[in-house]
């Protein structure tokens, strides 16, 4: 939890999204970090000490039992690669909402199976909130997760990729 990963604009949008939906959304952040004591200190003052709960670092059995729990994975960074927990997310079938930086846009495919947003948008990021915990967009968005996931980001499509560079590396030379 620093503050590139974005928790402080989910906590905003949580915060608009109680004022103005009447979905009972409940958020679990996972993880640790520097800012953790001013997040939960700016939970209780948003109000949102009811609808968000702090997991702590998870891992293995822990981790894998949150995502089964989840509906949808958030991840409002300003500044990623590919994140792993994105194609963790995306394994188990879960929509994700994430802003539109480094790579996300190779997992996350905009309106598909999930949505990416604008960095610091809080409202663009409330308005998705609400959008995907609407149970038809989420059925919708929870079938090609999975399917990408095996596809394009299976261990056997990782080996097939580089056995592909090494060959075309080998044909160069001869």
């Amino acid at each position: 939890m620093i503050p590139r990963k974005g928790v402080f604009d989910l906590l905003n949008a949580a915060a608009k999204v109680k004022r103005i939906s009447n979905k009972p959304i409940k958020y679990v952040i996972a993880g640790t970090g520097v800012e953790e004591e001013k997040l939960k200190a700016n939970t209780d003052a948003l109000g949102l000490d009811d609808t968000v709960k702090f997991a702590g670092w998870t891992t293995g059995k822990k981790k894998r039992k949150l995502i089964q729990e989840s509906q949808v994975m958030v991840l409002p960074s300003y500044n990623e690669g590919l994140p792993i927990s994105i194609l963790e997310g995306i394994s188990y079938g879960m929509p994700v909402i994430a802003t539109n930086v480094g790579d996300i846009n190779a997992a996350v495919h905009d309106g598909d199976n999930g949505f990416l947003v604008r960095c610091g948008d809080i409202d663009q990021l409330a308005e998705k909130i609400i959008e995907v915990a609407d149970k038809d967009i989420f059925s919708k968005m929870s079938i090609e997760p999975k399917f990408l996931a095996k596809e394009k980001f299976s261990a056997k499509h990782y080996f097939e990729s580089i056995k592909e560079i090494y060959e075309e590396v080998v044909n160069e030379r001869r």
